[in-house]
């Protein structure tokens, strides 16, 4: 079993913090050291850091968290961190059942990233920095990702459905895939007789006709 320990209260106290420092100041030069150097939750000991954290949010709203509430801006470090703490939980599980990728492996999907994208090793490089990326914390994205793709194609490949097991299940819920039969029936009568009361009533066989011809 997985031990995860995530101290949210880290995350509440430096969400009060900050929203203290907005009203002095909008620069948080020191909170933001404090921040970078915090362990936002641990996965079998191992370390997630509040770093990571901003770095994904800046990567993914590019400046405009700024912008967000105190309240939004919390929501939002707390849906990164959950993310970061299930994909560290599949890495250390590939990781034990010894499905990590080689160098090759990330040297190869690293090229064909760049491939894919079209751009000159300055574009890379410069790509990197507004990412606030290193090259080594990049091969470190795409090792995990790597093995995280292997134990998913591995778990998948150990399901399987046997044909007594379709045929069992048909048995069991034939009402589904069985439509019923018959065949329904209805009249349409226009009575030519004179009927009091009733709208664009048919006064005649002619007019009876007429108004069946219409239908």
């Amino acid at each position: 079993m997985h031990r995860v320990n995530k101290p949210i209260i880290i995350l509440i106290l430096a969400t009060l913090v900050s929203s203290a420092l907005v009203a002095c100041s909008r620069t948080g030069s020191g909170s933001e050291v404090n921040r970078g150097s915090t362990v936002a939750a641990a996965v079998n000991g191992k370390p997630i850091m509040m770093s990571e954290v901003e770095r994904i949010i800046s990567q993914q709203y590019q400046g405009q968290q700024a912008q967000m509430s105190p309240l939004e801006i919390a929501q939002v470090r707390l849906q990164v961190l959950d993310n970061l703490i299930q994909r560290e939980v599949l890495f250390q599980r590939a990781e034990k059942e010894k499905l990590l990728p080689s160098e090759d492996e990330v040297a190869r999907f690293i090229n064909d990233q760049k491939l894919q994208s079209r751009m000159t090793e300055d574009e890379f490089q410069k790509r990197l920095k507004d990412m606030n990326q290193t090259v080594e914390g990049l091969r470190e994205e795409a090792r995990k990702q790597l093995a995280i793709q292997k134990l998913q194609d591995n778990t998948t490949g150990k399901i399987t459905i046997s044909d007594r097991e379709v045929e069992d299940f048909y048995n069991h819920n034939r009402q589904q895939f069985v439509n019923p039969r018959g065949v329904a029936l209805a009249d349409i009568v226009v009575d030519p007789r004179p009927n009091e009361g009733l709208q664009d009533d048919a006064k005649s066989e002619a007019e009876a006709k007429q108004k069946i011809e219409l239908m």
